[in-house]
């Protein structure tokens, strides 16, 4: 982002000047609190498939303790910074059909 405001600063002086605090204040993340993440990890379903090379999700909630820490300072990290890294940003979504039966 701040590459991006330089850029914008030194060739588009007007634009700069007039879109600079929408740009930069366009989003808001609050930071998050280890019992935060204690308690998302602790809600989170069991019974949900996982991809084979996902840790299950017992797993993560027996080690929840150690995991809230480390996952609350990399999410304030990310949000402070503006910055996501690419491994954050991937999904994997699998449709699901349903059978429609008729009456």
């Amino acid at each position: 982002m701040k590459l991006v405001l330089e850029w914008l600063k030194n060739s588009c002086s007007k634009w700069y000047a007039k879109h600079t605090a929408i740009l930069c204040s366009s989003l808001y993340l609050h930071e998050t609190s280890d019992e935060e993440v204690v308690r998302l990890i602790g809600n989170l379903s069991e019974d949900k498939a996982i991809n084979e090379n996902d840790v299950p999700t017992k797993v993560n909630k027996l080690s929840k303790f150690v995991l809230a820490p480390v996952l609350t300072r990399i999410f304030n990290k990310c949000s402070n910074e503006g910055f996501y890294p690419d491994c954050l940003k991937v999904t994997e979504v699998i449709s699901i059909y349903k059978i429609w039966r008729t009456k």
